[in-house]
């Protein structure tokens, strides 16, 4: 019976230690690697909206010295 207990006991702390450690991992997706990648995302959004804005004015110039 105390065997049964100590097993037990060990078990249950593992497997505390497991959540544990599993909530910093979910953690620190969260707060640091989930807001990083939105941070980038938002960049290159931005730059390829950019790079759409730049040739369509360019467009305009070529269609316009055609036109001429």
């Amino acid at each position: 019976r105390q065997r049964q207990m100590c097993i037990r006991d060990s078990c249950i702390s593992r497997l505390a230690y497991a959540i544990k450690k599993a909530q910093k991992r979910a953690n620190a997706l969260q707060n640091i690697v989930i807001p990083g990648l939105n941070a980038e995302i938002s960049r290159i959004s931005d730059a390829l909206e950019e790079k759409e804005r730049e040739e369509f004015v360019r467009l305009k110039v070529v269609k316009a010295r055609e036109d001429h």
